[in-house]
């Protein structure tokens, strides 16, 4: 092979490696976490870009990953007469529709591709809604309620123009001064 062919061959090569790190679409990590009286709550997620396809097809049962959220309680989070014991959790959105989510959490299972044990999952009382501004990716946060779910610790999951907010627990605020 001759010295000009080589060259070819390693630019070639660069080139090839190279492109598709250069124009593929960046995903990363993130987490966020509350502190609440009894309670310290830890999430992490992965990024993923807004993409209405994904969603156009969605049917009753469709369970979405959440960017893979984990959610980790460090005392029980508790709201009315449910109660989800401190541990480790993966947080998973079900539809009803397109529009219509509820979160839950379950435990994590051994193996990252097996299947979640269902029997195990713990639902939380779920608002979801469509139309809000766009978010060109998926950010999940932990945040006090408004309104109707005053002291109550919510989940709020932004992702294109949906929204989904999940009650996680109920606490009480400090007095005001």
């Amino acid at each position: 092979m001759s010295k000009n062919n080589r060259r070819f061959m390693t630019a070639s090569g660069i080139l090839l490696l190279a492109v598709p790190l250069v124009l593929s679409h960046p995903h990363f990590r993130k987490s966020t976490s509350a502190r609440l009286p009894g309670l310290e709550v830890k999430m992490e997620y992965t990024t993923l870009p807004w993409n209405p396809v994904h969603l156009a097809e969605v049917k009753d049962g469709f369970v979405f990953h959440c960017g893979y959220a984990t959610l980790e309680l460090v005392g029980d989070a508790k709201l009315g007469d449910k109660t989800i014991p401190a541990g480790k959790y993966v947080l998973r959105a079900r539809a009803k529709d397109a529009n219509t989510w509820t979160f839950f959490v379950a435990p994590p299972p051994a193996d990252r591709n097996a299947p979640i044990d269902m029997a195990k999952a713990i639902d939380l009382l779920t608002k979801s809604s469509g139309g809000q501004s766009l978010h060109q990716h998926l950010s999940l946060d932990l945040v006090p309620g408004h309104g109707e779910t005053d002291n109550m610790a919510l989940i709020v999951l932004a992702w294109g123009d949906r929204q989904i907010e999940g009650r996680l627990a109920g606490f009480t605020a400090p007095k005001k001064m």
